[in-house]
């Protein structure tokens, strides 16, 4: 409590007296920021959307139902992809450092470590039913 303030005033001052918030700063998603951060994005930003079309791509690639280690490099690959995204989107701007290009390539390279555990050729779809199972479920048929 400010010394020159009674506790009547205090409970007096309103809504209007109180001195205004400052906006707050939207952040701008960039190829640093923590992973946690990247993968909070709010949904309708570009990147989340880069985010989700390739862990959805992955998860198709290894047959729809992913084991918890192929999640964690699926996660793992949507991150670096949008983080060399993001870097591409600088350099298009002009704006990358020898260091940036560093980074890159050590991203990339990362990128391709993991594409390789998870498996660069796709799953093979679940077989379907065998013949006799086939023809166990259609029924007895009419033999005439």
């Amino acid at each position: 409590m400010r010394a020159d303030a009674s506790p009547d005033a205090i409970e007096m001052r309103g809504p209007l007296d109180e001195p205004p918030r400052p906006a707050k700063k939207r952040r701008r998603v960039n190829p640093y920021a923590p992973s946690d951060r990247l993968k909070m994005i709010d949904g309708r930003r570009r990147e989340a959307k880069i985010v989700a079309a390739t862990k959805k791509a992955l998860i198709a690639h290894v047959g729809g139902a992913p084991a918890p280690p192929q999640m964690i490099l699926i996660d793992q690959c949507a991150i670096l992809i949008l983080r060399l995204r993001l870097l591409d989107r600088r350099n298009g701007r002009g704006e990358l450092s020898e260091k940036a290009a560093q980074e890159y390539l050590c991203w990339n390279n990362a990128l391709i470590r993991t594409l390789q555990a998870i498996g660069l050729q796709p799953s093979a779809a679940p077989p379907g039913p065998s013949l006799a199972d086939y023809l166990s479920l259609k029924g007895p048929t009419d033999d005439r």
